[in-house]
C-alpha cells in the first residue's frame, strides 16, 4: 500500500535565502504544491488498485481524497461514477 507523508511547514532559511527572523515557520507554497500533486498520485494509484481487486469501497474513498485537495479532476470524477455504478450493478445481480 502507499503511504504519501509530505510537510508543508519549513523552518529557519526560506528557499530564497531569507533568514527567518522570529525563528517560527512559515509555508512555502511551492512545497506544497510538489506535495499536493504527490498526494494526488499516490491516492489516484491506491484507488485503481483497489478497484481492479473489486475493493470498490477503498477505491472510492482514495478517490474521494483526491477530490478533498483538488476538485478539478474530472478523470477522478469518472472513476468514481464507474465505481459507484459498478457496485450498484454488482448488487443488482448478487442482492448483496
Amino acid at each position: 500500500m502507499i503511504k504519501a507523508k509530505i510537510g508543508f511547514i519549513v523552518y529557519g532559511v526560506h528557499k530564497d535565502g531569507l533568514q527567518d527572523p522570529m525563528g517560527t515557520p512559515f509555508i512555502d507554497d511551492e512545497l506544497v504544491s510538489k506535495a499536493k500533486k504527490s498526494l494526488i498520485e499516490a491516492y489516484t494509484s491506491q484507488g485503481i488498485l483497489a478497484y481492479r481487486r473489486d475493493e470498490l469501497s477503498k477505491a472510492l474513498s482514495a478517490w474521494q481524497k483526491v477530490l478533498i485537495i483538488d476538485k478539478d479532476q474530472p478523470m477522478i470524477k469518472r472513476y468514481i461514477k464507474r465505481a459507484v455504478n459498478k457496485r450498484k450493478n454488482l448488487k443488482r445481480l448478487f442482492g448483496e
